[in-house]
């Protein structure tokens, strides 16, 4: 096969094929069709003409190497999913990377320069949000299916409400890092802003960047102070309320009142020790509305910069729902 470039990934002997397997599928490669099954495929129609192949292989001392290659047309697209791959990997199976895709460094791959880095910090932000849905829809299957004895139903569903919102307040913040990355836009509220020396610190030692910090300075635990913070980071170009808007007109549902009610169920459990009694399935419909909110922020921002939605498919395989939104 004809690659520009490819990728290799060394996992600890204790993670298993399977593991690794079912990663990939998660991410949308498939079994290749040929007699070697230990190679898979990626071929996305949203994202790149071109294809990817995966091949597992065992090495010294029973360690797993995936390889990953590039093949079909050449875009810059089809390099920042595979430099999105090797990330989760990382951050799920604390896989090691190493090589190039062409031309990227390795040191390039956790810390890109240049015009791409808004970009792909974004598409970053939001596969970590479908991630982490993942576990949360994996716990909620086990309260349904009974399967936490050393939880009571209720402690469970309260953590679970936490997680939730907590994974939404992240991917918030990130946004609004993400827009100050993509726009240089300074808002007035940060003119008078001053770094305390702890601040400093992180920012010397690498524990934190300045967007971080930044970021630090506002509030996303209620939806008023998201979309107020959203609309004055993007110089009120980005409107979160005309999409809660467009998906209550398309679900029947008020979605700012539905996602405000999850903050503030939030905020009763962790600072008043208080639950407002979500039942499983009440819980299970807010946080499926809650991924469809982050999806179509998601797309709105792709549609908006031109960005191929690169990590739809992800979306897609792992909450089949999302289709709606696409079509």
């Amino acid at each position: 096969m004809s690659a520009r470039g490819f990728v290799q990934v060394f996992f600890e002997p204790n993670i298993e094929i399977l593991q690794i397997t079912k990663l990939l599928e998660i991410k949308g490669f498939k079994k290749a069709e040929c007699a070697d099954k230990s190679i898979l495929t990626y071929k996305d129609r949203y994202s790149f003409d071109g294809e990817i192949f995966c091949s597992l292989e065992s090495v010294d001392n029973d360690k797993r190497v995936l390889k990953i290659y590039p093949s079909g047309h050449s875009f810059v697209n089809q390099s920042i999913f595979i430099q999105q791959l090797c990330l989760d990997i990382k951050y799920v199976l604390n896989g090691e990377t190493s090589g190039y895709i062409n031309d990227v460094s390795q040191n390039s791959i956790e810390n890109i320069k240049g015009e791409s880095q808004a970009e792909v910090f974004f598409h970053n932000s939001y596969s970590k949000f479908i991630n982490q849905s993942v576990l949360i829809d994996v716990l909620l299957r086990d309260v349904h299916e009974q399967r936490t004895p050393n939880f009571t139903k209720d402690k469970l569903i309260s953590l679970i409400e936490v997680n939730i919102v907590t994974n939404m307040e992240i991917f918030f913040k990130e946004l609004w890092k993400y827009i100050l990355l993509d726009s240089k836009f300074i808002p007035k509220s940060l003119y008078n802003k001053r770094l305390d020396r702890y601040q400093i610190e992180n920012l010397i030692n690498g524990e934190n960047d300045i967007e971080g910090i930044l970021a630090n300075n506002f509030s996303f635990q209620n939806m008023d102070n998201v979309i107020r913070n959203l609309s004055e980071i993007s110089n009120n170009e980005f409107r979160i309320k005309d999409i809660l808007g467009k998906l209550s007109k398309k679900y029947g549902k008020n979605f700012y009142n539905n996602t405000s009610f999850l903050f503030t169920s939030r905020h009763k459990i962790v600072h008043e020790n208080e639950d407002l009694s979500y039942n499983p399935s009440e819980l299970k419909e807010s946080f499926y509305d809650v991924i469809r909110l982050v999806c179509e922020i998601y797309l709105s921002f792709c549609r908006k910069r031109e960005y191929q939605p690169i990590m739809l498919h992800e979306s897609i395989m792992s909450f089949q729902f999302l289709e709606e939104l696409v079509e």
